[in-house]
């Protein structure tokens, strides 16, 4: 396998943390997801302004 992290080969029952190979790696992709990097494309969570009004 391939790390999607840092792009190292290894094979995938040396690791522990798949699919990632190291504890390391795993917490950048954490980070990625937590400081905004990945997003996961959707619909916009603001409602229009007519909707809005329609609330009240």
């Amino acid at each position: 396998m391939i790390c999607p992290i840092c792009d190292k080969a290894f094979e995938k029952d040396e690791s522990t943390h798949l699919p990632f190979c190291s504890k390391r790696c795993r917490w950048v992709d954490l980070s990625k997801w937590l400081g905004g990097e990945y997003v996961v494309p959707g619909r916009s969570a603001t409602l229009p302004d007519d909707d809005v009004d329609d609330l009240h």
